[in-house]
């Protein structure tokens, strides 16, 4: 048991486990999320409507539904912990647009009293429910932490890169600036060496007349 443990928290590279990743980002969660969206939309339909009988299902599917959610989210964080240290920033950007997605189905249906028809005979239950929707306020707030770290890691990455490049577009500018003081300097010489060749032309021109003279 102790090695089937140790072999769980294996930390690996994330190369690894993209089967697991992709079947989370691609399939279970898509599919949690829209379960969950459809039954809110039923149970608002069934409100209007005021059928007690079919609210009460839709009330009994969407508890059972929340806890397939809750038990995907543990399931992404126990595979957040197999991956190893230097690829969780790349393991979180991947997995957290898609793990907001299902804290924000979760959280749909905060104002419905889902547990009105269980018995009060069973308050671990109670308990352990509150604790998993603690658990779900924790990492929606850890969530909405590293999204706005990685944000700002962004916007530094992006203000970085355009002093980058304006550092460029002025070493290009000193660059053609230095090419047309060159070209500058190459017409002033041709134009100073033409102006002595013709002062020479017509100083021999001068000498020629009077020798012939």
């Amino acid at each position: 048991m102790a090695e089937s443990s140790s072999l769980w928290t294996t930390k690996q590279r994330i190369r690894h486990l993209d089967l697991p990743i992709k079947n989370f980002v691609e399939n279970a969660i898509p599919y949690q999320v829209e379960t969950l969206k459809t039954l809110k939309s039923n149970l608002a339909k069934q409100r209007r409507l005021e059928n007690r009988s079919s609210k009460r299902q839709l009330q009994m599917k969407a508890s059972q539904s929340i806890k397939r959610a809750r038990a995907l989210l543990r399931e992404m964080e126990t595979l957040r912990n197999q991956v190893a240290d230097v690829d969780l920033q790349t393991f979180d950007n991947s997995m957290n647009p898609s793990k907001q997605l299902i804290l924000e189905a979760i959280d749909m249906f905060r104002n419905e009293d889902l547990n009105e028809y269980k018995s009060n005979a069973v308050p671990e239950e109670t308990y352990k429910d509150n604790t998993e929707q603690l658990e779900i306020e924790n990492q929606k707030r850890m969530l909405l932490i590293s999204n706005k770290e990685e944000k700002l890691k962004q916007e530094k990455m992006s203000a970085i890169e355009s002093d980058v490049k304006n550092v460029e577009k002025d070493i290009q500018g000193i660059q053609d600036l230095f090419r047309d003081l060159s070209k500058l300097v190459n017409v002033c010489i041709k134009i100073q060496l033409t102006f002595h060749l013709l002062l020479f032309i017509k100083c021999a021109l001068y000498l020629i007349i009077i020798v012939c003279y």
